[in-house]
């Protein structure tokens, strides 16, 4: 009797070790949040975040999501640097006057297409 309880024990630590590195740990979509999508001159920085998500949507916890970008159009407007951490670029203009449209390719290694985001300059 004592055995098959901790028989049983074994198993179900394990189910729960198996559920929580498919389901809550594994990264199954990156979201990318961009924080000002119009960037004008009294607010001339916006950040770009790569969210991990897990399979019920949620954050994956313990997670990064490193990711690069790339400037479609109007490179000249706009300069890129490192966030706070490998999740996080910054963008901001490069010059007062111009104003336009830049398109951006973010991808991660977790994305099988890169997303394109779209930032205005007023």
């Amino acid at each position: 009797m004592k055995m098959s309880i901790w028989i049983i024990i074994s198993i179900i630590i394990f189910a729960a070790i198996f559920f929580a590195a498919f389901y809550i740990f594994n990264i199954y979509e990156i979201k990318y949040s961009v924080s000002n999508k119009t960037l004008t001159k009294e607010n001339p920085e916006s950040l770009i975040e790569a969210i991990p998500l897990n399979s019920f949507g949620d954050r994956a916890p313990f997670r990064k999501a490193p990711f690069t970008v790339k400037i479609i159009t109007g490179d000249s407007l706009i300069e890129i640097s490192d966030g706070e951490n490998v999740s996080q670029k910054k963008i901001r203009i490069k010059t007062d006057s111009i104003s336009g449209e830049v398109e951006l390719d973010l991808k991660s290694k977790f994305d099988l297409f890169p997303v394109r985001k779209k930032i205005k300059i007023k």
